[in-house]
Order: structure tokens, then C-alpha cells, then sequence
């Protein structure tokens, strides 16, 4: 920005010297110069001048339509992710359970970052809730964990883990999932916590 700037201003300079030259001959350039210097003085600050407070204008109006652009941007990409996020949640099953489940008993270990350990019942008639909001029946406090962040839902292939379009992402043995079909000694992870999927024999 700064090469180009003195680029600009030494070609305004050369450019009025030039045009000074074309019009008077040397001689009276000399004369003028020796009876005139603030005049000359003056005569090729106040093109410099102009031309960086033109220069000053568009480069603010190029940084401020830049700015209006990135703003536009930014709003359609946040629309798309949105968009990408609603069609997600509409995929994800919710509302009442499949009556006459068999399902096998099953049950959550919670072992949090800080090496406590926690059991929780999974039942075959309701969905079970994973995240920071207190309404949920593993809470998790952390800030990486969305307020409802995943779900296991009773369903006729088994227990089915949904990630819910979470911040953080859902993990089960090391691999990100939205939807997972359970297995006895699946490790979940959430944030820093990490549940252990046991059926019951």
C-alpha cells in the first residue's frame, strides 16, 4: 500500500513538472522559479495535496464497500448454516416412542474430567437427554456442551444416539456421529465427559 501510494504521488509531481515544462520555455521557468519560489512552491503541493486527499476518498470508499461486503457475506453464510441446522433437526425422530419395544435394559456411566463416576437407567419408553441445561437428565457443565446437546431414543434397531446439531460434536470410540445405533461398551464423549454404554444382562 505504501509503494503504491509514493508511485502516485511522485507521478502526480513529475506529471505538473512536465506540463510546467510544455508550456513555458526553460528560460522562463527559471524567471519564474527565482521571482516566484512560494508560488512554485505552492504550485506543486497543492496538486499533491488534491491528489492524496482524492487518493484518501476511494481508498476509504474501496475499504468501505469491502467492509459492507463482508458483512453481506457473513449474514449469508450464517442463513446457510442455519438453514443446514434446521434441515438436521427436521431428520432427527422426536415426540412419543414405538409402543411394544423389546429392548434389552441399558444403562450410562458418566465419568466426568475430574474422574467421578455416575449411573444412569435408560428406559425403553422415553428419551433420555444429554447437556448443560439442568433439564436434562446427564447435565453437564461445560462450555463446550450446547444446553441440549444429544439424545439416545428408544427405537426398534435399539438405543439410537442424535447428536443434536451441537456445538462441540458428539463422539462414540473416537468417531464424530449424528446418529449411532448403540453397542454394549460404546464410549461416548461429550466436552470433557465421558459415558459408557452397558446393556444389562
Amino acid at each position: 500500500m505504501k509503494h503504491n501510494l509514493l508511485v502516485f504521488i511522485s507521478s502526480v509531481i513529475f506529471i505538473v513538472l512536465g506540463f510546467c515544462q510544455h508550456v513555458f520555455a526553460i528560460g522562463k521557468i527559471e524567471t519564474f522559479v527565482r521571482d516566484h519560489p512560494v508560488g512554485v512552491f505552492f504550485s506543486i503541493i497543492g496538486p499533491v495535496v488534491g491528489a492524496l486527499f482524492i487518493y484518501w476518498i476511494v481508498h476509504y470508499i474501496f475499504r468501505f464497500s469491502k467492509a459492507e461486503i463482508d458483512v453481506v457475506k457473513e449474514k449469508i453464510e450464517r442463513s446457510k448454516r442455519d438453514g443446514e441446522k434446521h434441515e438436521l433437526f427436521t431428520r432427527i425422530p422426536e415426540g412419543n416412542i414405538e409402543q411394544g419395544l423389546f429392548l434389552p435394559s441399558a444403562r450410562l456411566i458418566a465419568r466426568s474430567q475430574h474422574g467421578f463416576l455416575k449411573g444412569h437407567k435408560l428406559g425403553a419408553n422415553k428419551e433420555f437427554f444429554i447437556g448443560r441445561s439442568d433439564t436434562c437428565n446427564i447435565g453437564i457443565k461445560e462450555p463446550r456442551v450446547s444446553r441440549v446437546h444429544a439424545k439416545i431414543r428408544p427405537e426398534k434397531e435399539g438405543y439410537i444416539l442424535y447428536d443434536l446439531v451441537s456445538k462441540g460434536g458428539t463422539i462414540v470410540n473416537g468417531i464424530k456421529i449424528k446418529r449411532y445405533r448403540l453397542r454394549h461398551n460404546d464410549r461416548i464423549g461429550i466436552g470433557y465427559t465421558e459415558i459408557t454404554f452397558k446393556i444389562e444382562v
